[in-house]
């Protein structure tokens, strides 16, 4: 098989406007997804995070509850740590997504408490 026989050849590549992580005294990053159920994913490592406890800013919300599984999780925003290891904003039965307006490629901040 050929590599024009998968598809066409691309020439107008674009690129996202995306920082990697920063890890320091704070912690910066970014929404990399938003799942079926509206959780927000972020790309900042829960476990590279150098502070605890902390506090998420993002879209001039400020989430400073970090629980540790979704069904023991009481109403309003949390921060969760999802199965790949990153920190996730999550709200008990809706959309933390349109709860907050969060779209993908904002910035998020971690602060320490």
């Amino acid at each position: 098989m050929l590599l024009a026989d998968v598809g066409p050849r691309i020439e107008d590549i674009v690129t996202l406007d995306y920082n990697p992580p920063t890890y320091g005294e704070v912690v910066a990053g970014t929404v990399v997804a938003i799942d079926r159920f509206g959780n927000v994913i972020t790309d900042l490592e829960a476990a590279r995070v150098p502070f605890a406890p902390f506090a998420m800013q993002i879209a001039g919300h400020t989430i400073d509850r970090l629980e540790r599984n979704y069904g023991d999780a009481a109403a309003g925003p949390f921060l969760i740590v999802g199965s790949t290891g990153h920190l996730e904003i999550s709200t008990a039965n809706e959309s933390a997504a349109e709860r907050l307006g969060v779209t993908r490629l904002q910035r998020v901040e971690l602060r320490p408490l």
